[in-house]
């Protein structure tokens, strides 16, 4: 019986686990892609100036 919930643990832990890093690289991805537009607006921005 004990063996049987050391499994279930460790399967809990492993999609909690799988949860978090999902949430994250989609957070990651998200703010990257804002971090890049930023930084092309920016850039275009310093280009126009004479």
């Amino acid at each position: 019986m004990k063996e049987e919930k050391a499994e279930d643990g460790k399967r809990l832990v492993c999609s909690a686990y799988c949860l978090l890093l999902s949430a994250f690289s989609l957070f990651f991805i998200s703010h990257l892609s804002t971090l890049i537009l930023a930084f092309h607006v920016g850039c275009s921005r310093i280009n126009e100036k004479p």
